[in-house]
Parts: structure tokens; sequence; C-alpha cells
């Protein structure tokens, strides 16, 4: 379904940059409410308090009109053409490197693109489907507010720079509002491991094993989509700015994993015992228990002689703006046998499980949109992400 782009712009901006919020005053009368007017200048919401904050409000603000001319100066100033090759300057002899120690195989995507959109789905190998997912999330974003907003910036015609598949005007809303915060697992120990399993290879995270007796378990498939999205959320094209070739680039961010996505779907709920409020009417339903996101690492490939895992400051998620003073390590045996696997087109996603834990290392391949930047061909490894994913609660069988 289709809405106008003015509409999707204050949708926008009402969902991603404030809304309403209340002003208290004294005596028993509560305050009136006061509305967010994104047209205004002068004011950001509550929740929009750091200049970077308020220079990303301003360039989507700007999109409603001119800015005024103290704006727009600063806005220029912030969002320059800029080129990204001192930046890049790894990633050729990084690519040779990695075409020669991890060389990438055949994800014939030419044969099995035509049933991504099929009943057949499932029978498309998971190292290819991983590229079409990759793919597809690119096309339905073909065309987004951000690099809008910095083309009229510049004064150029929007069309004519913004020219990647897909960014679709879906892209309107942050998202960070599309998932929840991550909590950590409540009471989980190295102990609570249990036996090795096999994952089923289809299904959603919480399919019945083999036996059909034990708890269920992720699949393959679910974890392959799971990964998808967080590879999407760590190079989405929002963060990109206009894009004109690698040597002319305004608005670019690097690379950052926020939040942790497919929240919900990582999550069972009670739905025979939902919660209700006074009236009666149901509210929510229950956790019974989830996946909970342990650790995300990333392994690079490209600015290392040889492939390491950057360490996250306080467990915190993977961004490219801290690779440079971040500390790292070495791969342990499962990630390297893990590479060789992704590299050679065998899997989406690389995993060893146990009952409550599920270890895995998923490869972070060369789209078609980042070949405007990045050197190789398409489905070559950019990188992967290492993961560690452990069931909140444990499953704790009952003693026999």
């Amino acid at each position: 379904m289709t809405r106008s782009h003015h509409r999707m712009i204050a949708a926008g901006l009402s969902m991603c940059l404030g809304g309403m919020f209340v002003s208290t005053i004294a005596g028993d009368e509560p305050a009136p409410i006061k509305r967010f007017d994104p047209l205004d200048n002068k004011s950001y919401p509550p929740n929009v308090t750091t200049e970077a904050q308020k220079l990303e409000f301003d360039l989507r603000r700007s999109r409603f009109g001119s800015p005024d001319t103290e704006m727009g100066k600063r806005l220029l100033a912030a969002y320059p053409f800029v080129s990204l090759e001192d930046r890049l300057k790894f990633d050729g002899p990084g690519r040779k490197r990695v075409d020669k120690s991890l060389p990438a195989g055949d994800l014939e995507m030419a044969k099995w693109k035509p049933l991504y959109s099929t009943e057949k789905l499932k029978t498309i190998p998971q190292a290819t489907l991983g590229m079409l997912l990759a793919e597809n999330h690119l096309k339905n974003e073909e065309y987004f507010d951000r690099a809008q907003a910095l083309a009229t910036l510049h004064k150029l015609e929007v069309q004519k720079f913004v020219t990647n598949p897909g960014f679709g005007l879906r892209r309107m809303v942050n998202r960070e509002f599309l998932h929840r915060e991550e909590q950590p697992p409540k009471d989980w120990s190295e102990g609570d491991r249990g036996e090795v399993v096999t994952l089923p290879k289809h299904g959603t995270f919480f399919s019945p094993n083999e036996d059909k007796k034990g708890p269920t378990l992720p699949s393959t498939f679910a974890l392959t989509f799971f990964h998808a999205d967080a590879t999407h959320e760590f190079t989405r094209p929002d963060s990109w700015g206009l894009l004109k070739d690698k040597k002319q680039v305004a608005g670019f961010l690097p690379h950052t994993l926020k939040l942790a996505p497919s929240t919900w779907a990582r999550e069972r709920h009670d739905e025979k015992n939902p919660i209700k409020d006074k009236d009666g009417k149901i509210t929510s339903y229950p956790l019974i228990e989830r996946w909970a996101v342990r650790k995300v690492e990333l392994i690079g490939l490209l600015m290392h002689e040889k492939p390491v895992v950057y360490l996250n400051e306080g467990n915190k998620l993977p961004t490219m703006a801290a690779v440079k003073e971040a500390k790292t390590r070495e791969l342990e045996r499962f990630e390297t046998d893990a590479l060789k696997e992704l590299a050679a087109g065998k899997e989406a996603v690389h995993v060893a499980a146990t009952v409550n834990q599920v270890r895995m290392v998923g490869a972070i391949r060369m789209a078609e949109s980042c070949m405007k930047c990045h050197e190789g061909k398409q489905g070559d490894l950019l990188g992967a992400f290492t993961y560690d994913l452990v069931r909140d609660p444990a499953f704790i069988p009952s003693e026999k």
C-alpha cells in the first residue's frame, strides 16, 4: 500500500523524533499537552539532546521546506561532499588477501533467484538464500528520506543520484523503534549449556526437535533470517548518505549495529493465559522463554593481515566507528572453520548448538549496491558476525 510522500515524512518524524510532551506546572490541574511542531526550527523533542541528534533531526526536518539561512549553513558544514577513498584504502589490498585465503564459491544467484518469491523458497541453498535476503532488503528501500534531504540540501536532482536498487518509501521510520533494547539473560550460567543438539532445518526459533519430546529449538532457517536482519541493520542504506561515487559522498555514517533484530521472533509467549486490564481487555501475553543475544562481535577480514575479532567495550554491539582503536582477539577454531565454510558458499550461517546455547557465525557478503564503494564481486565476503545466543531461562530437564 502506498502513501503520499509528505504524509510519510510526517509520520516518520512523528514516530522517530518526538511527537508530544507534557509540561508540568504547580497546582492540582494537569498541565496542558504541548504538541511538538516539526516545522519549528528553534525547538527539538525531549529525546533529541546531542549535537549529532539535532543535526540529523534538522536534516530530516529540512525536507518540509527550505531551511533558514542559519540552519542551511550549519547543515552544509556538517554534511559536505567528501571522499571515502582514504577511509577505504585498505579495501583493495584486503580484497586480494581474502580472495586468496578464502576464495568465494559460486552462489548461482541467477539460477535460484526465480524461486525466491515462491513456495519453493525453502529449497534454495542457505548461502544463496542469505544473499537474496540481503538484496531484497535493499530493493525494498530504494528511495528514502535521508538521501532526499541531503540532495535537497545540496540542490541536486534526487533521482539522478539516488539510484541504488530499492530504497522504498517504508524507510521513513527509524529502525530503533522497530526493535526493543536487548535485555541480558537472567541467571544464565555456563553450566546451563546442556547436551549437543542438531538444529532443525526449517521452522521458527521454537521448532520441535527431532524426537518431538524435548524443548523446542531454533531452526537454521530462522537463524538465517535473523542474521540477514542483523547484517542489514549494520549496513543499512539510510546511513550511506547521498552517494555519487566513493569520491563524492555526503552524510555517510559508519556502519553500526544499534539494536539486536528479530526481538519478537525470538520470544515465545503464553497465548492461552493472556494478561488483561480491569475491563477485561487483553493487554499482553506472559513471556515463557526467549533466545537472548548475549554477544555479537564483528570479524574483520580486510583491514588486518589475517582475520581478527573486534572486541566491543562493555559488550556493546559492533560499530565500524571504533575499529581503529578497538582491541582484537584471534579467531577460535569454530570461527576459523566457519569462515572457510561460508566463503565456499555452503552456508549462510555456521552453527554449533546445545540445548540452551547457539554459537553462530554469519557471513557479511558483497551486495550489488556495495560495489559502488567496495572492490570485489557480488557474494564476496566483506566480514562476518560471530554470535552467542542463549535460551532464557535455560531448559533444565526434570529428574527421572
